[in-house]
């Protein structure tokens, strides 16, 4: 995209960036690569409005459900989703911990870790 439709990426400057200084916050901005500080109420409106993005780490930038078209994705999912209740059923039926079960699970072998 180009313009003033381009999308913004935005992020906080620290984890616990959750102090505002005159009604403004302090972040990064990724295309400027510089830190300023944003209005919150403005800063919100444009999240609200789809005007920025928040990167989070490990997180997608784009959600799965503003994704409604992507089948692939839903049924990766959705797969992902049932391997993990297995496995946490397992784990309440054994009274072990979900990488045991994990492990106990998928056949590998479990190793006590000493350090």
């Amino acid at each position: 995209m180009t313009g003033s439709h381009r999308r913004k990426t935005m992020r906080p400057t620290s984890r616990c960036s959750t102090h505002t200084r005159a009604g403004c916050i302090k972040v990064f901005d990724a295309e400027k690569r510089e830190d300023r500080y944003v209005d919150v109420q403005r800063l919100v409106a444009d999240l609200h409005a789809g005007k920025l993005t928040v990167l989070r780490t490990g997180k997608p930038r784009v959600s799965h459900a503003a994704q409604p078209a992507d089948t692939t994705l839903h049924e990766r999912s959705a797969s992902i989703r049932s391997v993990m209740l297995r496995i946490r059923d397992f784990r309440k039926k054994l009274g072990i911990s979900f990488l045991q079960a994990y492990r106990v699970r998928t056949g590998l072998k479990l190793t006590r870790c000493t350090g």
